[in-house]
């Protein structure tokens, strides 16, 4: 596995390493041990706890957990790689691409992986501990035909990899997937597209009253993971809060909640570059200009400001939150919009949520506890993607 900027290297040598090899079977042992080891490697790591994003992927790669999945996934059929999987990662969430990346290896497939154009400590990271764990000898079956490149996305180079690939796998907004949709691929080229979605967050306001000091500072860092981590870019970061309860529970519950997210920002130092600072405030006119009218905005402090539901346009981010109260829990589930992906929640019971969901038919994929919205899983926007990543071999 080599980090190169595709610009530097021959598009033909490295298609001939990534379609010489066989494909691998799903969940092959050297892919789980190499997984495990990168784990291993992840959790002992003090650099790594500084990154939450980082160690959930560590607990996400152990051998248990692996394990688990592909029992789940087992079935009475052979099933094996497609061949070369391409993957192109968001820009905007830095530890997408190595969740891309185990999706790619455990469904049996050799994986180029273009990374996020933007600067992330954690991609870096991460691609140190893969490069040094597969650099061992019980490894190189998967160092020749794995690789991680920077380029830009509208490469000639990328372009001719891609019309040659078996499998194509795109993060990243809506403007992106139409773009990678409309290149030449191979008539059986198996397409995955995950774009532009929304998610929200739906607390339990009597919930936030009457609990304790302490119950409130969890929830708060919870928030504060699901969203601030990755700047609330991720489709599955809530950007949306609603309250459930009586009006003046509602005001009670907003303004010690957002304190306590004001707390936990504060003692995490966290601060938006120069350029975000300014794409925030571009937001906002963004949305005046769609509106064509004022679009308020209550500044709890630099780093959180709220606007209300209703004048939301241009979508919450860096920052930005709408929210809105109901006087019940089905009201705030029929607000949600059908492009809803996960919705976290906090003094609710799951079983409660699921059942009005079902009965009321809203769109949703995830429904996950608050502090959980950026794991993700082999099941994601509705999608298997171990199974869809792989193909059946019947033998009779």
């Amino acid at each position: 596995m080599l980090l190169n900027n595709l610009s530097n290297l021959s598009v033909s040598t490295m298609l001939d390493n990534f379609m010489s090899p066989k494909r691998r079977m799903v969940g092959d042992p050297i892919v789980v041990g190499f997984l495990s080891d990168v784990s291993r490697e992840i959790l002992r790591s003090k650099k790594c706890r500084e990154y939450p994003d980082v160690i959930t992927f560590g607990y996400f790669c152990r051998k248990g957990s692996i394990r688990k999945i592909l029992k789940v996934s087992q079935s009475e059929f052979n099933r094996y790689g497609w061949g070369l999987a391409v993957h192109i990662a968001p820009s905007n969430v830095p530890i997408n691409f190595a969740f891309s990346f185990v999706f790619g290896l455990l469904s049996g497939n050799n994986n180029l992986v273009r990374l996020p154009s933007n600067t992330w400590p954690q991609v870096e990271l991460l691609v140190s501990i893969f490069e040094t764990i597969i650099k061992t000898s019980k490894y190189c079956a998967l160092k020749k035909n794995n690789a991680f490149i920077r380029t830009e996305r509208d490469s000639l180079k990328l372009q001719e990899i891609i019309a040659n690939c078996d499998a194509l796998i795109v993060w990243g907004g809506d403007t992106t997937v139409s773009t990678f949709r409309q290149l030449n691929k191979k008539p059986r080229c198996v397409e995955l597209y995950f774009s532009d979605r929304k998610s929200s967050l739906i607390i339990n306001a009597d919930i936030i009253n009457s609990g304790s000091e302490n119950d409130l500072d969890k929830l708060a860092l919870a928030f504060f993971n699901d969203t601030y981590i990755v700047d609330n870019n991720a489709c599955s970061s809530p950007r949306r809060v609603f309250w459930v309860g009586g009006d003046t529970s509602i005001f009670s519950a907003s303004a010690k909640f957002w304190l306590a997210v004001n707390r936990v920002i504060e003692s995490k130092d966290y601060e938006l570059d120069v350029i975000a600072k300014l794409d925030k405030y571009l937001d906002i006119m963004k949305s005046v200009e769609i509106m064509k009218s004022a679009v308020s905005v209550e500044k709890i402090s630099e780093n959180i400001w709220l606007t209300a539901r209703d004048g939301e346009v241009v979508i919450g981010r860096l920052g930005r939150f709408s929210e809105s109260g109901f006087s019940k829990l089905d009201l705030a589930l029929n607000a949600l919009d059908n492009d809803e992906q996960t919705l976290t929640y906090a003094g609710f019971k799951k079983e409660y949520i699921e059942k009005i969901v079902i009965e009321s038919d809203i769109m949703l994929d995830r429904i996950v506890p608050v502090g959980t919205a950026l794991d993700i899983g082999f099941i994601w926007d509705g999608v298997d993607v171990l199974q869809r990543l792989s193909r059946i071999v019947v033998c009779k």
